[in-house]
């Protein structure tokens, strides 16, 4: 793990400690060196911080079980576990896996559960939510994510995701919806949209019912 440094976050009330890599350009260096690693799991991306607020902002039922995909620094899966949600961090990446699990035991939840996950792998486990934040960006992805979240969860379960207003988001709704999908938009304070944003925070909710 290469040198980290401790960044504090304010959202909703809760304080999110996140440790960070002390240098976003190792990441990409090693990954051109040909590691395999991810250049970009180290990052805070835009939507983080949104998703974490509207997490920490709804009213979960007790027990609720929770899968995060594509967790990075895990600053949205440390949301839920503050909200009392019961997480599992996944990554395609084991140090994001990895420091996702350190982050979670620096905010009190030593004994959170992580597990290397692509998404063309399969999921034993299911879940009653998926978490996803700032993962649209790659077109090409949006199908194989709806597959392993689909799989993921349970009947009744939701899909959740948190995405900046990206313009590939627009492609992933109307995915979703020709896979069976229904789909809700909430703008960052949870009010109901009609429209997908552009440049602006929103959260997506999917369900198959």
């Amino acid at each position: 793990m290469n040198a980290l440094i401790e960044k504090k976050f304010q959202i909703c009330g809760h304080e999110i400690i996140v440790n960070v890599p002390a240098r976003e350009e190792d990441c990409l260096e090693q990954a051109v060196a040909g590691t395999g690693i991810d250049p970009y799991w180290g990052k805070i991306w835009d939507a983080s911080q949104g998703s974490a607020c509207c997490i920490l902002a709804k009213a979960w039922p007790a027990g609720t079980r929770a899968i995060e995909l594509g967790c990075g620094l895990g600053l949205a899966g440390i949301a839920a576990l503050k909200a009392g949600l019961d997480v599992t961090f996944t990554d395609h990446d084991p140090s994001a896996v990895e420091l996702a699990l350190r982050n979670a035991a620096a905010n009190g939840f030593p004994g959170a559960r992580g597990k290397v996950l692509a998404w063309s792998e399969s999921i034993d486990t299911r879940f009653d939510v998926c978490l996803a934040s700032d993962v649209l960006y790659e077109s090409g992805s949006h199908a194989a994510l709806l597959a392993v979240a689909g799989q993921a969860l349970k009947p009744a379960g939701v899909f959740c995701v948190g995405d900046p207003g990206r313009r590939s988001a627009r492609e992933f709704l109307g995915t979703a919806s020709e896979a069976g999908w229904k789909v809700q938009l909430f703008d960052q304070q949870m009010n109901k949209v009609l429209t997908p944003s552009t440049n602006a925070f929103q959260w997506i909710e999917l369900r198959r019912d």
